[in-house]
């Protein structure tokens, strides 16, 4: 089932799909990417907690879905692995 919403990396609207484990994230910035549930949560509830620490990082995650897309992937946030690439992105 595919849903208008708001991005998680971006704020733009964007179509989300949940897909067994995953979403499913089609964005006009940001490209297409993939996330887990938690990261969903965390980084669509970071404005309504002021997490400073989480919504610096969105930037150069939504930088990296777009490189990855331009290169032909598509970008895979998983809770293990997200600090990684987005600092990887920042530099």
């Amino acid at each position: 089932m595919s849903i208008q919403s708001t991005c998680p990396l971006c704020s733009n609207l964007a179509i989300v799909q949940a897909r067994e484990d995953t979403w499913l994230v089609t964005c006009p910035v940001c490209l297409r990417f993939t996330l887990d549930p938690y990261l969903m949560d965390l980084f669509q509830s970071a404005p309504y907690r002021a997490d400073e620490q989480v919504l610096r990082v969105l930037p150069r995650l939504s930088d990296a879905a777009q490189h990855t897309a331009a290169e032909g992937g598509r970008l895979s946030l998983v809770v293990d692995t997200w600090q990684a690439v987005a600092s990887e992105s920042g530099r």
